[in-house]
């Protein structure tokens, strides 16, 4: 069976093959990995990339790199000349989906074609600014030596791209999904999509190792993305200024650059308004912006925290969360999107009310004072997120949706 991924990223394993660093869509390539190593399956992957190439051959993967603005050309090439039995879509939250479902159209391709659903940017744009002042949102700064933009626009250019997702979804009539939260958003779009039903599996890193309570940082609260409004770090540090009145040595280490640095890739306004609010909370001194981290890296931040925060406006389900939750790391997350798919509240994790600071308050207190609680809670995540995101299981699983895809044509 000949497989298409079409994907939103260059793969780490053929970015270092032309000498670049992917840290990001590991879980991807655990994936494609598995897949490569099935006799039946000959795996294609179409990345976005700075430059084209073709037929690129890495541990028995073929890949494809296209440039955004100049895709509909190869994907045109790839379809007709490979004859995919199964193109399978991870995403539709970037602008590439638009002359991707023109040619799928053109090459009458549609009925072999699954998307697995992942950020849903026509939902994401609604929320992507939660929890901030109406002047941060408003407020236009400079990128580059000419264009202007703000938070506002950032969000409202999300929801463009969100449109070009809800025509996609229109179309296709096949979809993998997660979570109740990405079914019920999918077959409102299109009541009459074949929802297929997948777990993803994780960076390979992420399933050694366990979390001990006796050998974590005590009082030190890892969180895994800043760059977006969306992931909610404002909210976790605004509740992390109350926390510290109560216990004077909380820390979060953050991944990102500090707000303002050189090497911030926030907008300057989303930057100047975080710094406002560590100022303001006298948090100077209490956050660690650890920058870009490796699997591996990552894997050693969350062994070391007392526990794993995510205060995100909306997620479908989180891989941060996941991985967390793998090493049995105590987890507080916001009850948005899929997440209730991801923990049972009091269970295996802590579900708080999002932009609600004082319930992420009350839960980060209560999550550090009681350590038997957050053992009991890490145990159970371990157990759990071991059965859902098991790579054997999940593969079957996917092998067995791209036969019945392949066998309804």
């Amino acid at each position: 069976m000949n497989v298409l991924w079409i994907v939103n990223v260059e793969l780490p394993k053929i970015a270092e093959r032309f000498g670049r660093t992917n840290v990001y869509a590991g879980w991807l390539e655990t994936m494609s990995k598995q897949l490569a190593e099935n006799e039946n399956i000959n795996l294609y992957v179409a990345g976005v990339t700075p430059v084209e190439y073709r037929a690129v051959i890495v541990d028995g993967i073929s890949y494809y790199g296209f440039e955004n603005g100049k895709e509909e050309k190869l994907f045109r090439d790839v379809i007709e000349n490979i004859k995919p039995d199964i193109i399978h879509v991870w995403g539709t939250e970037y602008v590439h989906i638009k002359p991707l479902l023109k040619v799928l159209k053109a090459t009458d391709s549609i009925d072999k074609t699954v998307v697995s659903i992942q950020g849903l940017v026509s939902e994401c744009s609604k929320y992507y600014n939660a929890g901030l002042p109406a002047d941060v949102i408003n407020k236009n700064v400079r990128i580059g030596r000419i264009k202007r933009t703000s938070l506002k626009q950032e969000s409202l250019e999300m929801g463009k791209r969100g449109e070009n997702e809800v025509r996609f979804f229109k179309e296709v009539k096949h979809c993998i999904g997660r979570t109740s939260y990405d079914k019920n958003v999918v077959t409102r779009i299109n009541p009459e999509i074949k929802y297929h039903y997948c777990s993803e599996s994780m960076r390979e890193p992420f399933y050694d190792g366990a979390w001990d309570y006796d050998k974590c940082e005590k009082n030190k609260i890892f969180f895994s993305q800043t760059h977006w409004p969306l992931k909610g770090v404002h909210e976790c540090i605004r509740a992390l200024g109350i926390v510290k009145k109560e216990i004077q040595d909380i820390h979060l280490n953050a991944l990102g650059h500090k707000p303002l640095s050189p090497e911030s890739i926030r907008l300057k306004s989303y930057d100047e308004y975080l710094d406002k609010l560590i100022r303001d909370n006298n948090l100077e001194d209490s956050i660690n912006w650890l920058g870009t981290l490796t699997a591996e890296q990552m894997k050693g931040q969350y062994l070391k925290a007392n526990i794993f925060v995510c205060s995100s406006a909306l997620e479908n389900s989180s891989n941060s969360v996941a991985e967390a939750m793998l090493l049995g790391v105590p987890v507080i997350a916001s009850d948005v999107g899929g997440m209730r798919d991801i923990i049972s509240d009091g269970e295996d994790g802590v579900l708080y009310q999002h932009e609600s600071e004082r319930d992420l308050q009350l839960n980060i207190i209560k999550a550090l004072k009681d350590n038997k609680k957050a053992a009991f809670l890490g145990e159970n995540a371990k157990k759990h997120a071991g059965i859902k995101y098991n790579r054997e299981e999940n593969l079957k699983a996917l092998l067995k949706i791209y036969s019945e895809i392949s066998n309804s044509k």
